[in-house]
């Protein structure tokens, strides 16, 4: 039967624990030694005595603690690699249980998606319906008064006319066509929101297939629009005639996401100490060198020379703690470096923003074929 994690962290503890013990008996077994040392060559009568009882006893001392201080040496060591490796396992069990999580979210935010599609789609079709044949209505409301005025004689009639000056047909005309054209407007939107949501959160099929990287990009930016729209103008230079890319498109969407994200959360940190300039994030794709690049650039707080080498180590991050696990570079390197065969290229300069190139082949490549380059600004 396998031991739970629980276990696994109380037994580490308890072995942990043993050697801190272990250590501190070791200590007091050294300070013994000396005083004992100390007593004896008090104890001593002759001076010839003394000195070789001394000269023996600082020999036996001088072994017994270079044998002591290297086993607390070695066991203090043992005690950081276990402390090092419970906190690794930790930080591993944490990411599998959020990749775990956001995977269910990802299932029910299609299913959600896929039942807002359907009333959407009807309350769509019936705003246009209104809109289609509003215009009719109205024509045959604006000639009710002229047609009426000639039996104003009528009770009926005159109740008729008065009633039509109360609706106010001229501002029904102006205003009901706006009401239905922005409702028109709302209802695109929440469809463009739906479908963008329903091919991010759609289970990647793990076969390479010919993918749009400009309409996945504005998918993205959809879906992460909360994360941009308060901090950031999103402008978009996209190659209208840029090839399809094998990709894995499911993966591919993730790390879009991961540095849109990341480049809005870097605008914000900027614009908590410096609002002179406003927030940009720029996004441009282009045909280079046989690949596909894809540039993501902001003005943001930009990376700290000294963290250059680590943004794509698993579980580092700079962010405070419950807003970033540290894994969207390292996820990002392993799918466009790894799985694709591509490259990845960052350039920072701090206070100024950082740009991110990600290179992926137009031919499909052998796997693990790419490079990642850095390169950074003082």
């Amino acid at each position: 039967m396998k031991a739970g994690p629980e276990e696994h962290v109380e037994h580490a503890v308890e072995r942990i624990a043993e050697l801190e013990r272990t250590l501190a008996s070791r200590d007091k077994t050294i300070a013994a030694l000396v005083k004992r040392a100390r007593e004896r060559q008090a104890n001593v009568s002759t001076a010839f005595g003394a000195g070789q009882a001394a000269v023996a006893l600082h020999a036996t001392v001088e072994r017994k603690t270079a044998e002591l201080w290297a086993a607390k040496t070695r066991l203090e060591d043992e005690i950081a690699e276990r402390k090092r490796s419970e906190l690794l396992r930790q930080q591993l069990e944490s990411s599998l249980a959020d990749s775990q999580r956001l995977e269910a979210i990802g299932r029910l935010a299609a299913g959600v998606a896929h039942e807002i599609n359907t009333p959407t789609q009807y309350v769509g079709d019936n705003i246009q319906f209104l809109s289609q044949n509003l215009g009719a209505m109205l024509e045959v409301l604006d000639a009710l008064p002229a047609l009426l005025a000639g039996h104003a004689g009528d009770a009926d009639t005159r109740d008729v006319l008065e009633k039509l000056e109360r609706i106010d047909i001229g501002f029904l005309k102006e205003e009901v066509p706006a009401a239905l054209s922005q409702s028109q407007d709302g209802v695109a939107r929440i469809a463009s929101i739906v479908r963008a949501m329903k091919e991010f959160s759609h289970p990647g099929t793990k076969e390479f297939v010919d993918f749009d990287l400009n309409h996945a990009i504005e998918s993205t930016l959809t879906v992460g629009r909360s994360e941009w729209k308060y901090v950031a103008q999103v402008e978009r230079d996209l190659d209208p005639n840029l090839p399809k890319v094998p990709c894995l498109p499911g993966e591919i969407n993730q790390v879009l996401l991961n540095v849109l994200v990341n480049a809005a959360h870097a605008v914000k940190s900027r614009l908590s100490v410096e609002r002179e300039r406003p927030g940009v994030i720029r996004i441009g794709t282009r045909v280079r060198g046989g690949c596909v690049e894809i540039t993501i650039s902001d003005n943001g707080c930009g990376i700290p020379k000294e963290h250059f080498k680590r943004i794509f180590e698993p579980f580092f991050t700079t962010k405070p703690v419950g807003t970033g696990t540290g894994q969207g570079l390292a996820m990002a390197w392993s799918v466009v470096v790894g799985k694709h065969g591509g490259a990845i290229d960052v350039t920072s300069e701090v206070g100024l923003g950082t740009t991110f190139v990600l290179r992926l082949p137009i031919r499909r490549p052998e796997p693990g074929g790419g490079t990642v380059t850095e390169g950074a600004k003082a």
